[in-house]
């Protein structure tokens, strides 16, 4: 059990929130459209470029997004962004992807913090209820829509989201953060939040930090009731910035995560057959800390050189698996301006992974054995951007080239063309990028006992999930279209096509049922008492997506501005459910919406209140098993006490008590169902 008793009663008799907040420099809250579209990134060339001038589908999430929208965070702020599907698995588990393929380990998405990967390729995908960096020290989160594979390698297939931290220097004020709130159930949640901000000398700032989260368990879909104890998660962290000269910089950070859950499980899924459920509950601990190190130099032409390195180590003991895993990862990159028609960058990168699963002694009747393994991965990369008619037309085309020791030598590459004029951009982009399996995919052995159930499973079922131990790459071939304008001073919209094509990617392959028979019938004669079934992980499976993505924003006045984002996405084929006994293949991995709408309006009421409405409608999942479609609203209030102090009130999910966002197709989950909530939050600038 967790023990929440301190933080629950201090919840309850607060339910507010104080935050000290600063003011940055470069604030994308006060910014025109105009310097909107002006605002540079890093991700997609991996040196600053313009929005608008950036050859893929890019979407920039601010510092005031991230407050206006009232989530408290990183998955609930994705929300925001075109293309991009965010479900709620459980109090804590989210299911993130972009253009499909979404479920707990959705496996072609590369995340990053700060450079550092977060995405796990043990289990092939990202923890995303360890992702705790507090949104209070976000500066912007870029997330680029389709591959990114030239320039971040292996598992940036269907998009890359890049998170990027605050300079030290912008939170040098301390500040302190409580919140808390209700579910429609009852159910409290809330949060602590405390951070001290320094400046060491006239180059060097830092900052400590420390933050801890109480989830409210999600609604049962079955039972309609609360289930599973309230997950616990704490993170501890800190960041460091020297700057000796103008053309030096330093950063080093690290931060530690800790984080408890009680959960319910059953293998309600379609490797048993319904309604064959084994219910588990488990005390499950996620323990991991890393530290990364970054040394940056402007060069005299333009350019500049970058050596960063990190150290990560996790633990994680959930519910019918133990994984373990170190990472030590080395990266360097150069960009070169070598004159008006022509940069280059190329970079280098070592990487070292030591990974172990094995069986959780708490689940009963399931046993998991995954290999250890030791391994390195290498790769280089170039990419060169040829610029013409007055730099208005840039020709970028590169490919990254690396070795794993599972698939070996994989060649990943790239060509990216843009024309912009003053209000416009036309871009278009041809690609190719690979996953790599897991360790899991690979090696894991795992089997599970389905007690009779008659007349649905007359007999006990053993059943055995193998994986592949000669498993290829998974590859996309994509191309992708876009279109940015800026129809006036105060509207601008964003455009986005793109058509995938698949092959090599992983499945499930389901025996025939046989059968163990034994001399206990009518004289003697055999009777079947046990039955057979094995699913093995096995390549070869090929798809076809495609899809469009919209943006447009509208400043209606100068109270009140309008953000539009969509997207809609078409898959080859349907979702077959594996049929146990039919000797069938399945390369399903994973559900999504069809199609997805959101408007979210910032309103300006006064000087001293404003607030948003934030409505979306997402469609029925396809590709897996269906959750329906719904309509969410959320509304937030905010209001300037003083100069110093401000109220805010945020209700979410207030259209219906509660709403199914995904069913985990094969991971043992209890479908649950997300609540309206509302809560109060209390902000204190100093």
């Amino acid at each position: 059990m967790v023990h929440l008793t301190f933080l629950r009663s201090l919840l309850l008799s607060t339910a507010f929130t104080v935050s000290a907040a600063h003011a940055a420099d470069d604030d994308l809250s006060e910014m025109s459209l105009d310097e909107l579209m002006a605002v540079e990134v890093t991700s997609v060339a991996k040196k600053p470029q313009s929005v608008s001038r950036t050859a893929a589908a890019i979407f920039v999430i601010s510092e005031n997004d991230i407050r206006t929208s009232g989530a408290t965070t990183i998955p609930e702020v994705l929300r925001l962004v075109p293309g991009v599907e965010v479900a709620m698995i459980d109090d804590s588990t989210y299911a993130i992807s972009i253009r499909g393929y979404n479920w707990r380990y959705a496996n072609k998405l590369l995340v990053l913090v700060d450079g550092r990967a977060v995405y796990q390729p043990t289990l092939s995908g990202v923890f995303w209820d360890a992702q705790l960096l507090p949104v209070e020290d976000i500066e912007r989160i870029e997330v680029i829509r389709g591959p990114g594979s030239t320039l971040y390698g292996a598992n940036a297939v269907n998009g890359v989201i890049n998170i990027v931290s605050k300079h030290s220097v912008d939170t040098l004020l301390q500040s302190t953060t409580l919140s808390g709130g209700l579910t429609e159930s009852g159910e409290d949640f809330g949060r602590l939040y405390v951070r001290q901000g320094m400046r060491l000398s006239e180059n060097a700032a830092a900052r400590m930090w420390a933050t801890v989260q109480k989830s409210a368990p999600l609604i049962a879909s079955i039972v309609e009731e609360p289930v599973n104890e309230a997950a616990l998660r704490g993170q501890l962290g800190f960041r460091v910035d020297w700057e000796p000269n103008e053309e030096d910089s330093f950063t080093l950070q690290g931060d530690g995560v800790f984080a408890e859950y009680d959960q319910s499980s059953t293998y309600n899924n379609p490797l048993i057959a319904p309604p064959g459920e084994i219910e588990t509950i488990s005390d499950s601990e996620h323990r991991e800390f890393n530290f990364l190190s970054r040394w940056s130099r402007k060069t005299e032409s333009g350019g500049q050189i970058t050596l960063q390195s990190y150290f990560a180590d996790l633990e994680r003991d959930a519910t019918n698996l133990i994984v373990k895993s170190r990472t030590f990862d080395l990266d360097f990159s150069h960009s070169i301006t070598w004159n008006a028609r022509w940069e280059t960058i190329w970079g280098m990168s070592y990487r070292q992974i030591n990974d172990d699963i094995d069986s959780n002694p708490q689940v009963v009747g399931v046993v998991s054995e995954g290999p250890s393994n030791n391994r390195s991965l290498y790769a280089g990369f170039i990419q060169g951007d040829v610029f013409g008619f007055d730099r208005k037309l840039r020709v970028s085309f590169g490919t990254k080239v690396e070795h794993n020791e599972f698939t070996g030598w994989e060649v990943q590459p790239s060509v990216r063309s843009i024309y912009t004029t003053d209000r416009s951009s036309y871009w278009a982009a041809l690609s190719r990028a690979i996953r790599t399996p897991g360790i899991f995919e690979r090696g894991i052995e795992n089997s599970f006992t389905t007690a009779a159930n008659p007349p649905a499973i007359p007999v006990p079922v053993d059943s055995t999930l193998t994986g592949g131990g000669d498993l290829s790459a998974e590859e996309l071939i994509a191309i992708e279209l876009g279109y940015r304008r800026q129809v006036t001073d105060r509207l601008t919209i964003d455009v986005t096509g793109f058509w995938n094509e698949y092959s090599d990617l992983m499945g499930f392959q389901t025996s025939e049922f046989s059968f163990v028979f034994a001399p206990i019938g009518p004289g003697g004669s055999p009777v079947p008492v046990r039955a057979l079934n094995a699913t093995n992980i096995i390549s070869g499976g090929d798809e076809t997506t495609k899809g469009v993505e919209l943006h447009a924003e509208w400043t209606a006045s100068d109270r009140a501005t309008v953000n539009l984002i969509g997207n809609y996405l078409s898959r080859s084929e349907s979702y077959d459910p594996l049929v146990l006994g039919s000797g069938s293949i399945e390369y399903n991995q994973g559900a999504g919406p069809e199609a997805q709408i959101g408007i979210k309006t910032d309103l300006s009421f006064t000087e001293k209140t404003n607030g948003s409405v934030w409505v979306r409608w997402v469609g029925e999942t396809t590709g897996g098993l269906v959750a329906e479609d719904y309509t969410d609203l959320d509304l937030r209030l905010s209001h300037a006490l003083t100069p110093q102090v401000s109220l805010t009130i945020l209700g979410e999910n207030l259209l219906d008590p509660s709403r199914l966002e995904t069913v985990d197709l094969l991971y043992p989950t209890l479908w649950s169902e997300n609540e309206r909530r509302l809560s109060l939050q209390l902000s204190l600038r100093r």
